[in-house]
């Protein structure tokens, strides 16, 4: 019987040993399973960093280029001011002799028509005392002729 104890014995060793292979076998399998488990969920959060990072250059690009957009558009924007700007000040530079000789002209024919206003005064006046001068001349000569007249009265 003490051989079929130590048989039984190296039966159950064998039995535990392969149990005790099992469980080796099983507990690697788990560890390789958590192990692979966290290397994906690794992998997977590096790769949405990974994503998150390109978003966020994408979207700094995004930024800068519509930065420089609206840089180059207040540039067109302040150039085009300017250039009105220019203009305004060549177009009055250009008009300031035009209007200069606009008042000039205006002064002038306001000054011939002053002139002319008293030449036709004096016109006017010399007519006038040319008129009187021939209305006394003629009373002279009418009270001349009386005078004649009653002188050759009062000789006869």
């Amino acid at each position: 019987m003490s051989s079929n104890n130590n048989t039984e014995t190296a039966q159950q060793r064998r039995e535990r040993l392969l149990t005790a292979q099992a469980e080796c076998q099983r507990l690697r399998d788990e560890e390789i399973a958590r192990q692979e488990a966290e290397f994906a969920a690794e992998m997977q959060r590096i790769e949405e960093e990974a994503a998150r990072e390109e978003e966020e250059k994408r979207l700094a690009k995004e930024k800068r280029v519509a930065k420089e957009k609206l840089a180059e558009e207040k540039r067109i924007v302040e150039e085009k001011r300017l250039n009105d700007q220019r203009l305004a000040e060549k177009k009055r530079v250009e008009a300031e002799p035009v209007a200069a000789e606009k008042k000039n002209h205006q002064q002038k024919l306001a000054e011939e028509k002053r002139q002319r206003e008293l030449a036709e005064d004096a016109a006017a006046e010399a007519e006038e005392e040319q008129a009187q001068t021939v209305a006394f001349a003629k009373l002279v000569e009418d009270n001349k002729k009386e005078w004649e007249k009653a002188a050759r009265d009062l000789e006869k």
